[in-house]
């Protein structure tokens, strides 16, 4: 009775491959919210990117080492590891040394790197 009630037949489709956005900086956008976007995105070895002033923004790094710059201060945010950028800080940088990962989560909609 219970194998009666199988369909064998259905499948499930396959998981969405989002295609990285071309540019500079290769992003994929995973969420596009109008109160939040979340992208992932690769830096290459000696890789700089500025990031947009005026919006809270979190950065997780999924693998390797993100460097953050702001004026003379420096942060080291490692694989695993999360940094929360204010949104009054301006003139931030990001940066690496070796191949990065990370997810970078921005309030109010997308802003690309």
């Amino acid at each position: 009775e219970s194998l009666e009630s199988i369909d064998f037949e259905d499948f499930e489709p396959g998981l969405v491959r989002p295609e990285a956005r071309p540019g500079p900086v290769p992003a994929v956008t995973l969420v596009d919210h109008p109160l939040f976007t979340v992208e992932l995105t690769t830096l290459q070895a000696g890789g700089n990117v500025p990031l947009p002033s005026g919006k809270l923004q979190i950065l997780g790094v999924v693998s390797g080492y993100l460097r953050v710059l702001s004026g003379r201060e420096e942060l080291l945010v490692a694989g695993g590891r999360f940094c929360l950028v204010p949104a009054s800080l301006q003139g931030v940088v990001v940066a690496t040394r070796k191949p990065v990962t990370f997810l970078r989560v921005q309030t109010g909609g997308e802003t690309t790197l």
